[in-house]
């Protein structure tokens, strides 16, 4: 396997990344990277059989879909971190390379996996809040929290003042290698400007022996300084700092794909009732994501992804009576909107906002439009005027990005456009509405402010070109939403004159990018990188805590009948396999 991927080596506070080309060469487990491929020799070699693979959590580099490689060899320790364009690539070179870390490679002894059986360990961490720090470090200091597995830094919480430590972040890391034994929480300084490194203060580490196996603990873990852990000294005359976790360590079973056919028939269903039922069931976001990421990964494993998503749209818009408030609530028919854009639409996002977004940020661009906020009010001229030379930058490059948005993407809104004007024959202003209410509001926008999220950037912004970022963008959503200012924030009327010099032509950008009437032609065979049984796995696991729900339903819903045999056909299988070691018949 061979392709490009920015690296990082070291700690989270190490030179920019490179787009370095790597490849992987199984028969030597050597990993190669080379800054140009046209020369013979690589700027680097890794070798698997001494690196371990580890889960990274976006909070350390502030940033999503990153690979985390450790080598570990005689008089030599060193940190990689990848990351590609997109989540497809990512999942591909994780599998990729797990056949030869030391760490995930199979040791050939068990003969379930030659079955397909998996098994899967996920840990869930809740860093909630620390007592008795604050008279423990200087007054303003600033602190976070580091999680570790093992040695191995993989999370990070927000950073807070010392006096105010009430975090209450989760932090999910799937597929954690089995040989972690522990996980350590490590109290940290964040450094003032100037200073090389943050500064450990205290830590506490759990064994993982010691978690019973899928059950939630909620504890308070007692901290030592790292300069009394091997000592018998001790601060006697304080409480010592105490941190609250929550943590939840699971061992999941994915069984071999044939074992979920019977789910999967029943899902594929073309009227989808049955995936608009287990939508409503699932009413926190947590379940919800996991189902929409998990149902689109089966459906577009199929090539029926479009059918999905214009089944449950179009239920929606059924369903809603008031057209200004069509997909302004989360459901799983946005969810799945949200996750699709996500995955298909990088190259659109990247072609229509990059270069701004990148002017704003290498430039430290800052822009303020409040009076109230402003350190020199006499700039707002000067302020209003780069205002509007960008968003007529950004506006033109989203146009021209026209023909890199997916196709499927833009068929999926030429529907929404029509089953709208159905819905709501004399409301002309619905048919817009309805595809900037998804390229815009749930795509574009929050890209902009946080344009990591496509890797847009390699670094996060600067203070105040982050200001910048969420006033471009909360322009460009007046825009979308075709209204010139809100009551709100008055000194938002300075962007109106652009919104009525550019409302028309929005229109017509909106209504040219949903103009494919066809469903367009896809390859034909299923994508082979799509880990269909795993996602089914998680469907299954969804189902099984609403089962008393889906039995009650099934009564008024016959349709439902099927696929409460289904999990409990699975759950039963499972469940052998959790006692026996193997799968029935075995």
């Amino acid at each position: 396997m061979n392709g490009y991927l920015y690296m990082k080596k070291g700690d989270k506070s190490s030179k920019k990344p490179k787009y370095m080309f790597f490849v992987l060469k199984g028969e030597s487990q050597h990993l190669y990277y080379i800054e140009n491929p046209k020369r013979s020799k690589p700027d680097g070699i890794i070798d698997l059989n001494y690196t371990s693979l580890y889960p990274l959590h976006e909070s350390w580099l502030s940033r999503s879909n990153c690979i985390q490689l450790e080598s570990r060899a005689i008089n030599h320790h060193q940190v990689y971190y990848f990351w590609p364009e997109t989540e497809e690539k990512h999942l591909e070179w994780k599998e990729a390379l797990k056949p030869y870390c030391k760490n995930t490679k199979s040791s050939g002894r068990v003969p379930q996996e030659r079955r397909g059986v998996r098994e899967i360990y996920t840990l869930t961490i809740n860093v909630v809040e620390v007592k008795h720090l604050a008279e423990k470090v200087s007054s303003g200091s600033s602190i976070y929290c580091q999680i570790n597995l093992n040695d191995v830094a993989v999370a990070k919480t927000q950073t807070k003042d010392v006096n105010s430590l009430v975090w209450d972040e989760e932090f999910i890391l799937d597929d954690v290698p089995p040989n972690v034994e522990s996980c350590t929480w490590i109290l940290c300084s964040k450094s003032k400007k100037g200073t090389s490194k943050d500064q450990d203060l205290y830590q506490v580490t759990k064994m993982l022996s010691d978690v019973e196996m899928g059950e939630e603990i909620d504890d308070w873990l007692t901290m030592f300084s790292p300069s009394s852990i091997n000592s018998s000294s001790s601060d006697s005359t304080s409480s010592p700092p105490h941190l609250r976790v929550k943590l939840k360590y699971k061992h999941d079973v994915i069984l071999p794909v044939k074992a979920y056919q019977d789910l999967q028939n029943v899902l594929l269903s073309k009227d989808c009732q049955i995936v608009s039922t287990l939508g409503l069931l699932c009413d926190n976001l947590r379940d919800r994501t996991q189902l929409a990421q998990s149902l689109l990964k089966v459906f577009k494993y199929e090539k029926r992804e479009a059918t999905l998503l214009k089944t449950l749209t179009s239920v929606e818009i059924a369903n809603e009576d008031n057209a200004a408030t069509l997909f302004r609530s989360t459901s799983l028919a946005t969810t799945l909107m949200d996750q699709y854009m996500k995955l298909t639409a990088g190259d659109f996002v990247r072609s229509a906002l990059q270069k701004t977004v990148q002017k704003i940020i290498t430039g430290n661009i800052k822009i303020e439009l409040d009076p109230n906020v402003m350190e020199n009010p006499s700039g707002l001229d000067a302020n209003k005027y780069t205002l509007m030379q960008l968003l007529s930058e950004l506006l033109a490059a989203i146009i021209n990005a026209k023909n890199d948005c997916p196709l499927i993407l833009r068929h999926i809104c030429g529907c929404l456009q029509r089953t709208v004007a159905k819905r709501w024959p004399d409301n002309e202003i619905v048919k817009p509405r309805v595809v900037s209410g998804f390229i815009f509001l749930r795509l574009l926008c929050p890209t902009i402010v946080n344009p990591r999220i496509f890797n847009l950037v390699t670094e996060p912004p600067a203070e105040s070109a982050g200001r910048t970022l969420k006033l471009v963008a909360k322009s460009l959503i007046n825009l979308a939403n075709l209204v010139e200012v809100g009551t709100k924030e008055i000194y938002m009327e300075a962007v109106g004159p652009f919104i009525v010099d550019n409302k028309n032509r929005m229109v017509t950008f909106l209504n040219e990018l949903a103009d494919v009437v066809e469903m367009p032609d896809t390859d034909g065979s299923r994508n082979s990188n799509e880990d269909v049984a795993r996602e089914l796995s998680t469907i299954h696991k969804i189902c099984s805590c609403h089962m008393k729900d889906l039995q009650n339903k099934s009564i008024t819903q016959p349709a439902l009948k099927k696929l409460v045999a289904a999990i409990q056909s699975l759950s039963a299988t499972t469940a052998h396999y959790y006692t026996s070691g193997q799968m029935p018949g075995g």
